[in-house]
C-alpha cells in the first residue's frame, strides 16, 4: 500500500483521463482514414486497370467477329510434305533461270535507254 501525494494524484487522474478518452478517438481516426486510403488506392487500381484492358483489349476483332464474321478467316490448315514431294533444285536450273533472268533484266535496259533516246531527239528536233 502506497501512499501518493495530491500532485502524483493529479498527474495520475490526468495521464489514465488522456488514456482512456484519447486513445479510442485516435484508434478511430487512424482507422477511418486508414480505410478512406484504401478505398483511394482500390479505386485508383481499378481505374488503371480498365484503362489497361481497354487499350489491351481486341475490339476490333470482337467486333467483326460478330457483325462481320465473313473478313475473318475460318480456319488455317498445315500440311506435312514428304522429302520426296518436294522439288529437288539444281545447279543447272539454278543457273539458267539467272541467266535468263539477267538477259531479260538487260534486255529490258536496253529497251528503255533506246526508249528514252528516242525521246530526247524528238524533243530536240522540236524545240530546234
Amino acid at each position: 500500500t502506497c501512499e501518493f501525494d495530491s500532485d502524483q494524484y493529479l498527474i495520475g487522474i490526468l495521464l489514465f483521463a488522456i488514456i482512456v478518452f484519447f486513445l479510442p478517438s485516435f484508434a478511430v481516426f487512424y482507422l477511418l482514414f486508414t480505410f478512406i486510403q484504401l478505398s483511394v488506392v482500390v479505386i485508383q487500381s481499378v481505374g488503371f486497370l480498365i484503362v489497361v484492358g481497354m487499350k489491351e483489349f481486341p475490339f476490333y476483332t470482337f467486333i467483326a467477329y460478330f457483325l462481320f464474321p465473313e473478313m475473318l478467316s475460318d480456319s488455317i490448315q498445315l500440311k506435312l510434305l514428304n522429302k520426296k514431294s518436294l522439288p529437288q533444285p539444281s545447279e543447272h536450273n539454278h543457273s539458267a533461270s539467272s541467266s535468263r533472268l539477267n538477259v531479260q533484266t538487260s534486255k529490258a535496259i536496253i529497251e528503255s535507254n533506246h526508249h528514252h533516246n528516242e525521246k530526247t531527239e524528238l524533243l530536240s528536233s522540236s524545240s530546234e
